[in-house]
């Protein structure tokens, strides 16, 4: 079966120049589909950002000895002087320590966004995140892939001064959703983006590749990373406009969580002319090395996030409480399933701690 590993069901929020929020859910949840999908039992600020300094896309995780670290950026992805930032508890959340830098480009011309964070089996705790050369937006994007490392529950990392090795090599590709720890120590992490340079600026009369998305595999807890197995992702892709610029169209941002049932979820954002930030779902059952076709959820996905909950050991045989959660509008909205994404419950609007929702 494979492993799950989530900080005690602690989730994260962060928000631009407000702040960065947990939320204790689900202890107070049921197991059942008849009773409350989500209960938010306790939440707190973890940080409080500003204009100057914001809060961005924030990610958690749960070291050996119960202490909580929280990671956050500085800013939007693709701004200009953004780095990422540590903070931890030793109190469950309770009381934070003050923020530190944890990576920061040194190019100006660079760019910095963290991922997921994920602790292993072991207490190895892996935060991938990625540097890019942006040469136009969305369209023409250089990028490296780094994974931080610690072995000692966050007091030191390796892995921040060179790159991940991806085979076959890949221009501009990106890191999105925590990587998954199977049973046999196998490490799946999804990456998307694109294998090659534009072939062309003049996108008036030119449609970029479609973007590529998938998993690529470790067996080595992380420290080098082999076989690639993309999503079936040929749906309807032309470009997309995206204000005033334009973007490649395909599945992008995924979340991936291992069922009990032992098959492999795959939670995806999909864009393209037609769509827009639209979630799709794709199943694997031999450990990630092949995936079904995505079939659409019905529900938006930006930043897609989603994990089995705690409580689905009460379950009847091997079923799943799995969490999905998005952004939406101004909103972070929730919502759960009892059957694998065959169908998802109401929405839980979710509302920091300061009163504002985003």
């Amino acid at each position: 079966m494979p492993r799950t590993h989530h900080p005690a069901q602690i989730a994260s929020v962060g928000i631009v120049a407000g702040v960065v929020a947990s939320l204790l859910i689900g202890v107070g949840g049921s197991a059942t589909a008849a009773g409350p999908a989500i209960d938010i039992v306790s939440s707190g600020v973890i940080h409080t950002g500003s204009s100057s300094s914001p809060v961005v896309i924030s990610t958690l995780a749960k070291a050996a000895d119960g202490d909580l670290i929280a990671f956050y950026n500085t800013g939007n992805d693709g701004a200009a002087d953004v780095g990422v930032m540590m903070t931890r508890s030793d109190d469950d959340g309770a009381t934070w320590t003050t923020p530190v830098e944890f990576a920061a480009p040194d190019d100006p011309a660079s760019r910095i966004s963290a991922g997921s964070a994920t602790t292993l089996a072991d207490g190895t705790i892996l935060l991938p995140y990625n540097l890019q050369t942006i040469h136009q937006a969305y369209l023409n994007r250089e990028t490296d892939i780094y994974i931080a490392r610690s072995s000692d529950g966050g007091t030191t990392w390796t892995g921040k001064d060179t790159p991940v090795t991806l085979t076959p090599d890949w221009y501009g590709a990106f890191q999105f959703g925590e990587i998954v720890e199977l049973g046999d120590g196998t490490l799946l992490m999804p990456i998307w983006g694109s294998d090659e340079p534009p072939a062309s600026t003049n996108y008036a009369t030119f449609n970029p590749k479609q973007l590529l998305s998938g998993v690529v595999r470790s067996t080595d807890g992380g420290l080098t990373w082999g076989e690639f197995s993309a999503f079936d992702a040929q749906l309807d892709a032309p470009l997309r406009p995206l204000g005033s610029s334009w973007m490649p169209a395909g599945l992008n941002e995924t979340s991936i969580v291992a069922l009990r049932d032992g098959r492999l979820m795959a939670v995806m954002r999909y864009d393209s002319r037609n769509v827009d930030r639209t979630g799709y779902l794709a199943y694997s059952n031999d450990g990630g090395r092949s995936w079904s076709q995505p079939v659409p959820t019905g529900l938006g996905a930006r930043g897609p996030a989603a994990f089995v909950a705690s409580c689905s050991a009460g379950l009847p045989g091997t079923d799943s409480k799995v969490i999905f959660t998005t952004a939406d509008g101004s909103a972070l909205k929730m919502y759960t399933t009892y059957d694998g994404g065959v169908t998802f419950g109401n929405a839980t609007n979710v509302q920091l701690p300061t009163g504002v929702t985003n």
